[in-house]
């Protein structure tokens, strides 16, 4: 009972999960026919192992431009005053308040610039043909415009790492 008073949003967030988990969606959804294909995603051993720090850079990646800086402002903010207030010397409190924005930093520069593993769409069927739609282009607001653009050659190659 003492860790759900410690940690009350973590063990809510336990029950979140676990509850979604019996009413599962499936993955894949055919576009036309709303019923689940025949075709698998699969999820690569590093997709699985890094997924929740994957999870948590694809959706920055989601988010707009505006969105995502109003959301890393906040949350710099938020931990640097956290970091801040807290009981201690005015050295640790100083060194508390910097290492939040500064995590968070690393965090949308880790959104940009770290590759990270994909899932892949397989069939059993070998004439059948696998599209993956999505690209990255300067119309992005995935942090490769701000990385000096983002061309056919960069989009190729970064499908050719991906796999």
């Amino acid at each position: 009972m003492n860790v759900v008073r410690r940690h009350p949003i973590a063990c809510l967030l336990a029950i979140l999960v676990l509850v979604t988990a019996a009413a599962a969606l499936p993955p894949l959804v055919d576009a036309v026919t709303g019923a689940a294909p025949d075709a698998d995603l699969s999820r690569p051993l590093a997709y699985v192992a890094f997924a929740p720090l994957s999870d948590t850079l694809d959706a920055l990646t989601f988010l707009s431009l505006g969105r995502a800086q109003a959301l890393l402002l906040t949350w710099a903010l938020g931990l640097a005053a956290w970091g801040a207030l807290r009981r201690g010397t005015v050295r640790e409190r100083v060194r508390r308040g910097l290492l939040g924005p500064v995590l968070v930093l690393l965090t949308a520069v880790s959104t940009v610039l770290l590759p990270r593993p994909v899932p892949a769409l397989v069939t059993a069927d070998s004439s059948a043909t696998v599209i993956d739609y999505h690209a990255h282009t300067d119309a992005s607001h995935d942090g490769r415009t701000i990385l000096g653009g983002w061309g056919v050659q960069d989009l190729a190659r970064w499908h050719a790492v991906q796999g």
